[in-house]
């Protein structure tokens, strides 16, 4: 009986491991971006470092095979920028945070305002990610 009660424990403890996978992408030290993703195809893009293990109260949520594009531009007025490149569901609940959100069906919009000659403009710094591939580019450098 002590033998099921540990084995069940340790299924436990490795489902919490496993849901509890991110990691944290930096332009400085003042900004930075956590992309938690959670089991039930469910990802957590959270401002600044997060640690927690229960659901933040500031986040975007949005599907394991999405994909964005995050841009800090202070001289917009906002916080951040993103941008829904895959177009799927998504979900934003930041209080603490001014964003601009640009859906997929809006990309020329935010091409003609944050682009130049088909690249995001040098100033601003900015966080590609394509959450099911795992690939990250930071200001042009693939991570």
């Amino acid at each position: 009986m002590k033998i099921a009660g540990l084995f069940i424990l340790l299924i436990i403890l490795f489902l919490i491991w496993f849901d509890q996978s991110r990691s944290f992408y930096c332009m400085s030290n003042d900004k930075c971006i956590t992309v938690w993703k959670r089991l039930g195809n469910k990802c957590y893009i959270i401002p600044g470092k997060y640690y927690g293990i229960l659901k933040p109260s500031d986040y975007v949520k949005t599907t394991n095979d999405n994909a964005l594009t995050i841009i800090f531009d202070d001289l917009s007025g906002y916080d951040f920028v993103i941008f829904n490149d895959y177009g799927k569901e998504l979900e934003v609940n930041l209080s603490k945070e001014r964003i601009k959100y640009f859906k997929n069906f809006e990309r020329d919009i935010f091409i003609d305002e944050f682009y130049v000659n088909e690249r995001i403009k040098d100033n601003l710094p900015y966080l590609q990610i394509d959450i099911k591939e795992g690939l990250v580019v930071i200001n042009g450098v693939k991570q």
